[in-house]
């Protein structure tokens, strides 16, 4: 589904019902920039648990890249053995080329393994519980939305627009797009990778 909002010009009314207020007014407003329409999780890195010790021991084993990591970035995947009952997390890292890889956090000899995917331009990524197994999601301007379970390979979502930023809220995500950045995309209830457009306004 999707809705246009062009701006928010009423702002933020607390004295007005919320079931009586009109789209451009807003009781409270959570990881929303109004300068460019972003939505923001900013959860830094907090109770970061595996079995090495110290953490960043394992810069000194990084795969060989043209350019480096100076410029990547790192994300955070939030994984669960069902099978083994134990946690599985792991830590994905782009390299300067965009190119994606992978170290196990709780491996008791961690490495870094390419996933033989390359992005195109800078991603941002929520976790996510679907069918009962953890996945964690990236999307970027250029790309689309990408999905992966941390066993398979890197899956697109060819039904979600292309999405500059996004959050999860009440099992449904929400992105906005993009190629426009009043426009807010959200998913079917419970699966993100149902994007079909019911409403446009």
């Amino acid at each position: 589904m999707r809705k246009d909002i062009t701006n928010f010009a009423g702002g933020i009314s607390t004295k007005i019902d919320p079931n009586l207020s009109r789209w451009k007014n807003a009781e409270l407003t959570y990881n929303f920039q109004f300068f460019d329409g972003a939505l923001k999780r900013n959860v830094a890195f907090s109770g970061l648990k595996g079995v090495f010790s110290p953490f960043f021991a394992l810069a000194d084993n990084l795969p060989a890249s043209e350019n480096g990591f100076q410029q990547g970035r790192i994300f955070y995947f939030q994984k669960y053995d069902f099978n083994l009952s134990k946690p599985a997390d792991q830590l994905l890292v782009l390299d300067d080329n965009m190119q994606l890889f992978s170290v196990g956090l709780y491996d008791s000899e961690p490495e870094f393994r390419s996933l033989d995917f390359t992005f195109t331009s800078l991603p941002t990524s929520v976790n996510y519980r679907y069918n009962s197994k953890d996945i964690i999601l990236f999307s970027s301007p250029t790309d689309g939305l990408m999905m992966w379970d941390g066993e398979g390979e890197i899956e697109k979502i060819e039904s979600a627009p292309k999405i500059s930023s996004m959050a999860f809220h009440y099992e449904r995500l929400f992105g906005i797009s993009s190629d426009n950045p009043y426009e807010l995309w959200f998913s079917d209830e419970l699966d993100p990778t149902s994007w079909s457009v019911d409403l446009a306004s």
